[in-house]
């Protein structure tokens, strides 16, 4: 209903129930409460001897056209979908430009001594990006496509656990609001942190398993894999971890587990016992 002061209306609400038996039709065409203009819509005289001609299978698709048009309105005025055709023809120009002047105003800040941080993906400075890159695709598509520093390991600081990257660069993710299922370091050490990466890449499943990692040398560590902690030197290679799979299923074929398996001497795999 369109009566002159908001464009088109909702006019009434439709609800149906089948009767298997005889295919009968209940219909609820208004409660005839007032609307927010004070109005009431009255269900007298409505009449459905058209709406009824149509075969009882065509009723579906009829309620599935009245209940579209409810939820999520009538079509467009001609008006209306004139001014959304002309604006996607330049979508793609003036999202390209809305970047560009973003990143212009944001490495402006940057260089501004009197700013003290500026957080924008877009700068090259942003410790969470590796590469960005915009290209248009013809006829009217903008493909954004950017590629982070993922977090590799959650490290233990006077703040609590922070997210640091493969390069050891603390990462702007607060915990509290995206939890990151990481291994966790005791400190910061960039060598440690290449290895997880390396173990990420190449040995995802042991990545997945492992849970912390301990320094007890200056040259030796150990790696929890879930309830097994693996000792190991500091310089291990992923290959080298992966040779504590065979054993563990060796065990396990035997109903045994390894209270500790050490990786620290070499062309030995040693799995001791409780």
């Amino acid at each position: 209903m369109n009566d002159g002061r908001a464009g088109i209306r909702g006019g009434i609400h439709v609800e149906i129930r089948e009767d298997s038996s005889n295919c009968r039709l209940d219909f609820i065409s208004s409660d005839e409460s007032l609307d927010r203009y004070n109005e009431v819509i009255s269900a007298a005289g409505w009449k459905l001897d058209n709406y009824k001609r149509n075969p009882p299978a065509q009723w579906g698709m009829a309620q599935l056209r009245a209940k579209g048009l409810r939820d999520f309105g009538a079509s467009l005025g001609p008006e209306a979908a004139h001014h959304i055709a002309v604006g996607a023809e330049t979508l793609a120009l003036r999202m390209e430009r809305a970047c560009s002047n973003a990143l212009a105003l944001a490495s402006m800040l940057e260089a501004d001594v009197r700013v003290a941080k500026v957080h924008y993906p877009g700068l090259a400075s942003h410790p969470q990006l590796h590469t960005v890159t915009v290209r248009r695709k013809l006829p009217g598509t903008l493909v954004v496509e950017v590629q982070e520093n993922p977090p590799i390991a959650l490290v233990a600081t006077s703040d609590g656990l922070r997210a640091y990257d493969a390069r050891g660069t603390l990462l702007p993710i607060d915990l509290a609001r995206t939890p990151i299922d990481a291994p966790v370091l005791p400190r910061r050490d960039v060598e440690l942190l290449h290895l997880l990466n390396v173990l990420r890449n190449e040995a995802p499943a042991l990545y997945d398993r492992l849970s912390e990692i301990r320094i007890t040398a200056p040259d030796e560590v150990v790696f929890q894999m879930g309830g097994t902690p693996v000792r190991a030197m500091r310089d291990v290679s992923p290959a080298r971890l992966a040779e504590i799979t065979p054993v563990e299923d060796d065990l396990a074929r035997r109903g045994l587990h390894a209270a500790e398996i050490d990786l620290r001497y070499r062309d030995q795999v040693i799995a001791r016992l409780p």
